[in-house]
């Protein structure tokens, strides 16, 4: 499974920060019993179209705002570079899209970073097939996603290497390509993994199951 302390890291000091992305919610399907009542548009009531977009989107910048503001309250409190935030929520939700939209604000202040997903880190699928095979009738073990449908050891060097970046060195960072195998997905060549270069003031590693113990 994952082992004990922080995903990944163990051992090893990492700051978690849950946010609290709103789920996408799907049609009902009595839509006609629980429709939402129509917004009262016409002379007395000025309620634009756009009123609902624009509430998701100031929520969206808060919700950005607030992470980014977390992960520089932790860079000025630490001199250790790079700074490690933890970004958790529900599958779906937006972690990547909003780690992108974070580190796309670092320039700003002077600064660099780069996101990980735990998702990078699945097994091949060879190794995948042979879990499955090796646990039969197990649903959590039987295609990618739980816990336990990871390379551990890859994840962990690689953070690790993330930390030790120092000044001038670069990191291979693992791809994962998950419309390979007819969307049962596949560690992509090492050819297309991503390639960190230094220096590194951010890491945020972004996943579902973060911090979690068996």
């Amino acid at each position: 499974m994952v082992g004990h302390g922080p995903f990944f890291l163990r051992g090893r000091r990492l700051c978690f920060l849950c946010a609290h992305l709103p789920r996408r919610e799907g049609h009902h399907h009595d839509q006609k019993r629980h429709a939402h009542p129509k917004p009262p548009y016409g002379p007395r009531h000025h309620n634009p179209p756009m009123t609902q977009y624009n509430n998701q989107s100031a929520m969206a910048n808060d919700l950005q705002l607030t992470v980014l503001s977390f992960c520089l309250d932790g860079l000025r409190a630490t001199a250790t570079r790079p700074f490690v935030v933890g970004l958790q929520g529900p599958q779906g939700a937006g972690k990547t899209t909003l780690a992108k939209q974070v580190l796309s604000r670092l320039p700003d202040h002077g600064l660099r970073g780069v996101s990980v997903s735990i998702d990078d880190f699945y097994l091949t699928r060879e190794e995948q097939l042979r879990l499955a095979a090796a646990h039969p009738g197990n649903p959590y073990l039987e295609h990618r996603g739980y816990p336990g449908t990871h390379d551990v050891g890859l994840g962990e060097a690689t953070l690790t290497a993330l930390r030790a970046i120092g000044a001038a060195g670069s990191v291979r960072v693992p791809v994962y390509d998950k419309s390979r195998h007819g969307g049962r997905g596949d560690r992509a060549p090492e050819s297309a993994w991503l390639d960190v270069q230094a220096p590194l003031d951010l890491v945020i590693v972004e996943g579902w199951m973060l911090g979690f113990e068996p």
